[in-house]
């Protein structure tokens, strides 16, 4: 949920086929980001408001659900490079990466 102060890492949500929208943004998660190939059918990932951390690693976005449009992980503390399989998730309209910790590189591909 949206602002209800959950904490911990965020579910795996495992055989969650038919998960069109995730908001859990707001709240006080921690750890890494979950691998969305969990996930074939979201359109809108919100991890935003959070205390996600480290690199966001090739594998997350490396089998892209064809549904996603909307990626929102601003305001946690994200580092190192945007990985390259972001660019296999073709159908993206929105992302948002700001104000996150030394989060950067080349992001030429995601245009």
């Amino acid at each position: 949920g949206y602002g209800n102060r959950l904490s911990g890492p965020v579910p795996s949500f495992k055989n969650a086929q038919n998960l069109y929208k995730l908001s859990l943004a707001l709240n006080q998660l921690t750890g890494n980001l979950p691998n969305i190939s969990n996930w074939p059918s979201l359109t809108d990932l919100n991890l935003s408001g959070n205390q996600l951390e480290g690199e966001i690693s090739e594998e997350i976005f490396q089998n892209c659900p064809v549904t996603l449009t909307s990626i929102s992980l601003q305001s946690n503390r994200l580092s190192g490079r945007v990985p390259q399989s972001l660019s296999k998730c073709n159908q993206l309209t929105s992302i948002d990466l700001s104000n996150n910790q030394n989060l950067g590189g080349n992001t030429s591909f995601i245009t």
